[in-house]
């Protein structure tokens, strides 16, 4: 065999493997770019989402509140594969914890009734996270600190390997926090969705507290209306108006 042909024969497979690289680079290229366009995609699925979320609440009725938000917690649910979504809200100096809304996926059992009137004693690590406006990710329960001892065994116990928690302020304040949990995954989140998260949250927030106010109204409304039509005399409410146009007048007016 002469040398000229070994040479050629090397030249040939070096050019072959260097094909088969560059195809190979080519493959790989290409799912990149479709990853990339995947996680753009779900990125903005994700944004278009929350803004549908947030304008249901722009004029919602006081009794459309707690459906709109659990309807909410499902559609968010649904989007990011969570077996559970609940809202908790904070009482007594963030001493008592209370789980006011809640989705769970096809098959899995609702803890809600697990966290009413919720002792957060032993629990401080999560709360003050949460307190510092940070977000409470753990990745597995398995790598919690020695300080979230009583949270690890607490998720064991109800069964979470992964759980996020968003923290929901107002006025500098704890109030809540929205949260997602897995049982058998754990899913990663960039600063972006925790924000767009944050927002979400604090619109419940606001239609909870307005949604607390007009029923403290209405509820006002009905012990002023029976206070007036059991007194012995015509109590009324008029404008200050050249008419003095009549607002309420009680049904004692007749007997008088």
């Amino acid at each position: 065999m002469s040398v000229e042909g070994d040479t050629t024969d090397d030249l040939q497979e070096q050019i072959a493997a260097l094909q088969q690289r560059v195809q190979e680079l080519e493959q790989a290229n290409e799912r990149a770019l479709e990853e990339m366009h995947d996680h753009f995609h779900s990125r903005a699925m994700f944004k278009r989402l929350l803004a549908q979320i947030s304008s249901r609440f722009v004029h919602i009725g006081v009794d459309d509140v707690d459906p709109a938000i659990e309807q909410a917690l499902a559609d968010i649910g649904s989007f990011v594969d969570a077996d559970r979504t609940f809202l908790c809200q904070y009482a007594c100096d963030l001493a008592i914890m209370n789980n006011t809304h809640d989705w769970c996926a096809p098959g899995i059992v609702s803890l809600k009734q697990y966290f009413q009137k919720f002792e957060t004693r032993g629990y401080e690590w999560m709360t003050d996270t949460l307190q510092a406006g940070q977000i409470v990710h753990v990745a597995s329960s398995e790598e919690l600190p020695a300080a979230a001892a009583s949270l690890q065994e607490l998720l064991h116990k109800i069964g979470v390997r992964s759980l996020i928690a968003v923290p929901l302020m107002s006025a500098g304040k704890l109030r809540g926090f929205v949260g997602f949990s897995f049982n058998e995954r754990s899913l990663g989140w960039i600063e972006e969705q925790v924000e767009l998260l944050r927002i979400v949250g604090e619109t419940f927030l606001g239609a909870l507290d307005r949604q607390r106010f007009e029923r403290k109204l209405r509820n006002n409304e009905e012990q002023f209306r029976i206070l007036a039509e059991n007194v012995p005399g015509v109590v009324y409410l008029c404008r200050n108006d050249d008419r003095f146009s009549m607002i309420y007048l009680n049904n004692q007016v007749e007997t008088l």
